[in-house]
């Protein structure tokens, strides 16, 4: 029997994934040798016929996560509403499917720790879809950083704001699960900046904010995100999301000791300007091929799986990114809860400001995440891995 690679969900990003992949392994293989078998689990699959094409690719349907694993897929994609991620991984580890599971990894930590255990349990390649990583301007930021092309690094100011309702033209937006309160809201939806913002930067060691509903978007979460950031380097950082802006703006600029970057990833444009001189303009007409960082995502995470070496954004990476998002959507629905309650903002937070609550969750997944870590590397002591993969570590 063919391999056979299990998409869970099929929506947009679902469907471009299994293009590419088609693309990828035609691509690679031609003729020459038999294609994946391509199982899709969908809400509707009882709907359709068992076999069919979508935009030329063959498909299975199946109707049930058992029937998907009768046909044994070495590898799953989740590709759901962030609420089901989790728990959709979990079988699927458990039949020891290497998993590509879309950003966010999840919307609560709830089960997290169970999918971590069963990852590492059968040494699983995972990674989390936080495809900006593989954006031209981003990877050029990245390219200019480690040269010290600006010296030291002080501060930077990260800045992504998008209309929703032109996100999907063809769609309601009020339909999308981004506007609901189970998992939508800008700070999970736009969880790439807080994700880049580590991987450019190192981890957070201290990340606050303030969210609110700032439109009158039919909504029922969060539109605008405003974060203050201190990373473990001593960089301090700015990170700005929302569902608001017109046109479509995403960047980041970088201040130094010997010049300033400033990065617009619409534009594929990088300036560089220094105390004196003219400004640098790096020019990258790659990202007018939008497409292009979704297959190099995708060749990234099967060249992994064939080599059985971690990808640059496993669970680890998707749990910290995920950590700190959900501090930010619980300190900023603290202070909204504080500011509407009755008398002034009084409330049991006492003189800090703060229960504490947010860390206190965070905290405690660091915890076992630290101790996870700590016996995981006693296991591999003397191995070839040497090294769990998380945080920026790429050994």
């Amino acid at each position: 029997m063919a391999e056979a690679i299990l998409f869970v969900g099929l929506g947009s990003i679902g469907q471009r994934h299994l293009k590419n992949l088609h693309l990828l392994y035609s691509q690679q293989h031609g003729q020459q040798q038999e294609l994946p078998l391509f199982i899709v689990l969908r809400q509707s699959a009882a709907q359709r016929p068992k076999k069919e094409e979508m935009d030329h690719v063959p498909i299975i349907n199946v109707q049930s996560m058992d029937e998907a694993f009768s046909y044994h897929p070495s590898i799953a994609f989740i590709c759901t509403p962030t609420q089901l991620h989790v728990d959709q991984a979990i079988p699927a580890a458990q039949h020891q499917c290497h998993l590509f599971i879309e950003k966010p990894l999840s919307n609560t930590f709830d089960h997290v720790e169970e999918l971590y255990h069963l990852v590492k349990k059968h040494n699983l390649i995972t990674m989390v879809g936080c495809v900006l990583r593989f954006h031209p301007v981003i990877k050029k930021v990245e390219e200019l950083l480690h040269q010290h092309t600006i010296g030291n690094v002080y501060h930077f100011a990260i800045e992504v704001g998008q209309y929703l309702p032109n996100w999907i033209p063809t769609k309601d937006y009020r339909e999308s699960y981004r506007t609901k309160a189970e998992a939508g809201g800008v700070v999970l939806e736009l969880i790439h900046e807080i994700d880049y913002a580590r991987f450019l930067f190192g981890e957070y060691e201290v990340i606050a904010g303030l969210t609110g509903k700032q439109s009158s978007l039919d909504i029922q979460v969060e539109d605008t995100a405003k974060m203050v950031c201190r990373m473990k380097s001593g960089v301090l950082g700015t990170i700005s999301l929302d569902f608001l802006q017109q046109p479509f703006h995403r960047s980041v600029k970088i201040v130094g000791s010997q010049g300033t970057i400033i990065a617009d990833l619409n534009k594929g444009e990088v300036t560089i300007e220094r105390p004196t001189g003219a400004p640098e303009i790096i020019q990258l007409p790659s990202v007018q091929d939008r497409n292009a960082m979704y297959v190099e995502e995708l060749r990234h995470f099967l060249d992994c799986v064939k080599r059985k070496q971690q990808t640059i954004i496993p669970i680890e990476e998707g749990i910290q990114s995920l950590a700190a998002a959900l501090q930010v959507k619980q300190i900023g629905a603290m202070q909204n809860s504080r500011e509407s309650s009755p008398g002034g903002g009084e409330s049991h937070e006492g003189d800090h400001g703060c229960c504490g609550h947010c860390q206190e969750e965070v905290h405690t997944k660091e915890e076992w995440y630290a101790k996870e870590e700590n016996e995981h590397k006693e296991d591999k002591e003397g191995s070839e891995q040497g090294c769990c993969g998380g945080g920026r570590c790429r050994n």
